[in-house]
């Protein structure tokens, strides 16, 4: 393998090579008799909480680690990035693990700018919009990202949890197969002479992203997607397209979260080896969120309403839950992403981090449920040598 090659596979001055540390032999060597994970707490929804706020309750809940989001990284005017010291300053206080960021509204808006400017007025101050356009808007994120990503270096950040918004237009945009989306005879159609929505959109995407991924890449970051739909990544097969359009760019990489695995696309494929089709291979973040079916309901609604859904978010706890949440760290773990992270961030352990999005339970009990839960069913001790081999072992 070059060493070309071993840096697309992961940004860490020890590269990750599958050959060799994706081998039984290497996995149950590296964590033999010892956790592999460690429970994180994700930040996305404590948006309204400072980054101490959120630290304290995290130590409370008994978490070893948190992933705070973009806002609690800013001071009191909402632009400015804290310095690094006013960010690791928390985690020493409380004894808590650095573990990445949650930086989606962000890079949501970078290409949403254009898109959709309305939508994007939630995430940015007013400076970033007011009386912009959208080149201008776009220009003001895409210079907050370098100043996020500078600030990620200074405190040994690696990994932005994160998701692209989605650049399909018309009919590609509800993912439903409409006889337009790539018309034959061109003449029929103005002005551009093609309706491949879906051509467009990948283009858009790699023009769109050119910037940010340099920068990236410049300080040795990765950008992990979220796939789920609505982004510009619903499944495996619209992930590697992403990737190609933008010859494999060594930044784009994935969060795992099984939770978006609702439209039968298996989370046990989705987060499996690149052998059998999945991603797993390349997750180097990872949320722990359960999903669950309403019957009687549609699993697609233009409603806000989340009482609406024939699909909701579970506890990790409930045992209505679609996705074997243990099974999941197990498939990640054979999938390399704990030995990654850790050689990646020089740890010992790999976060799993909890998300509260339950629309009926409050996001407290949720996040420390989930926090109890991770402890106690997921940073478990992995196996050493492989049980069937001790069959037969006399001791000395």
């Amino acid at each position: 393998m070059t060493e070309d090659a071993k840096k697309k596979l992961v940004h860490t001055d020890a590269a990750f090579d599958p050959a060799v540390h994706a081998t039984p032999e290497y996995l149950s060597g590296m964590f033999a008799e010892k956790p592999c994970y460690h429970s994180s707490r994700e930040g996305a929804q404590f948006g309204d909480q400072t980054l101490e706020q959120f630290a304290a309750d995290s130590k409370e809940y008994g978490a070893a680690g948190i992933h705070p989001c973009y806002h609690m990284l800013l001071e009191e005017d909402g632009v400015t990035i804290k310095s690094a010291a006013d960010i690791k300053g928390p985690h020493e206080r409380h004894e808590l693990k650095e573990d990445g960021w949650s930086a989606h509204v962000l890079f949501w808006a970078l290409l949403m700018a254009k898109r959709c400017p309305k939508e994007i007025r939630q995430f940015l101050p007013e400076v970033a919009w007011k009386g912009k356009t959208p080149e201008e808007v776009q220009a003001w994120v895409e210079a907050q990202i370098e100043k996020l990503a500078d600030r990620a270096v200074e405190c040994g950040v690696h990994q932005f949890g994160m998701f692209w918004p989605d650049c399909y237009e018309g009919s590609a945009g509800k993912r439903y197969r409409w006889g337009m989306m790539d018309w034959k005879d061109k003449s029929k159609v103005e002005p551009s002479g093609s309706y491949d929505y879906v051509a467009e959109a990948l283009d858009m995407f790699a023009n769109g992203t050119e910037k940010v991924r340099k920068i990236l890449n410049d300080r040795n970051l990765v950008a992990c997607h979220e796939v789920h739909l609505g982004s510009m990544a619903s499944c495996i097969q619209e992930y590697r397209a992403m990737q190609r359009i933008c010859d494999n760019d060594p930044c784009l990489r994935n969060i795992g979260d099984p939770s978006h695995c609702w439209l039968k696309e298996l989370w046990s494929r989705r987060y499996g080896k690149a052998k059998d089709g999945g991603i797993g291979e390349e997750t180097d973040v990872a949320h722990w969120k359960n999903f669950k079916f309403i019957d009687g309901k549609p699993l697609l609604v233009a409603s806000g309403d989340w009482n609406d859904s024939g699909v909701v978010f579970a506890g990790l706890e409930d045992p209505n839950g679609e996705v074997d949440m243990v099974g999941y760290g197990e498939l990640l773990y054979q999938c390399g992403y704990p030995h990654r992270y850790c050689l990646a961030n020089k740890t010992e352990t790999a976060p799993a981090i909890v998300e509260a999005e339950r629309h009926v339970a409050s996001r407290f009990v949720t996040s420390k449920n989930g926090i109890v839960y991770v402890n106690q069913k997921i940073c478990i001790p992995m196996a050493g040598l492989p049980f069937d081999r001790l069959i037969g072992e006399v001791a000395a």
